[in-house]
């Protein structure tokens, strides 16, 4: 597994993510956001984006259960302060179990080079 992954929301650093899961043949990773302030999360993200005019689904108030995609300001970079590429992203998720961050379209052959990990285990579920 490699380093953390971190996320930021224009210039602001929102958390990071270990973009544990994965989809190798579809170019996506996906991975829990670990906010780097306590003041993240529904209420923070709704806010960002009303005031970004961010499309956004408030799915469960109540439950303040919360899906935004695409995030156009929204970048990920590696240990080294690369970008990682996609062609999309979402944040998905409620404010007592947690938000998940989902890139999409990583392309090749950057996705094998960044994620072989995730490639050698679904090559492996596969032989």
């Amino acid at each position: 597994m490699s380093a953390p992954y971190t996320i930021y929301l224009k210039d602001l650093p929102l958390g990071t993510t270990e973009l544990e899961k994965a989809d190798p043949p579809m170019g996506v990773v996906a991975g829990i956001i670990h906010f780097s302030d306590p003041s993240y999360g529904f209420d923070f993200l709704r806010a960002y984006c009303e005031e970004n005019l961010v499309a956004h689904s408030v799915l469960d108030e109540g439950e303040k259960c919360l899906a935004i995609s695409p995030i156009e300001q929204l970048v990920v970079r590696n240990h080294l302060g690369q970008e990682i590429p996609a062609a999309g992203n979402a944040i998905e998720g409620m404010e007592h179990e947690g938000f998940e961050l989902t890139l999409l379209g990583v392309p090749y052959p950057f996705y094998g080079e960044e994620f072989p990990h995730h490639v050698q285990a679904y090559e492996q579920a596969y032989e």
